[in-house]
């Protein structure tokens, strides 16, 4: 049981570590999404951002991402509730 539950400590752990750089361009693409920042250079949209600029560095962190994503927040989310997940859960005997 310990080691299982140094496994997915660490495992949620590493998945922290990953998506932690991708906080930044969370709050850049919110910004984008909701109308704060007019624009970004050669995108006309937070989604076309995302799939463009964020979903390449994330695949460069280890984080997969279906094609069919274009979303960044609930992306984001599901990586953050899996690693919060991993990290705490624990098993009893």
């Amino acid at each position: 049981m310990i080691d299982a539950n140094t496994d997915a400590y660490n495992e949620g752990k590493a998945l922290l570590a990953k998506i932690e750089p991708l906080m930044p361009l969370l709050n850049t693409y919110v910004k984008f999404r909701d109308g704060s920042i007019a624009k970004l250079p050669g995108f006309d949209s937070a989604q076309a951002w995302f799939v463009g600029k964020v979903a390449p560095i994330a695949e460069r962190l280890g984080l997969s991402i279906p094609a069919d994503v274009t979303d960044f927040p609930p992306m984001f989310r599901t990586w953050w509730q899996r690693a919060r997940l991993c990290s705490s859960s624990t098993k009893t005997a």
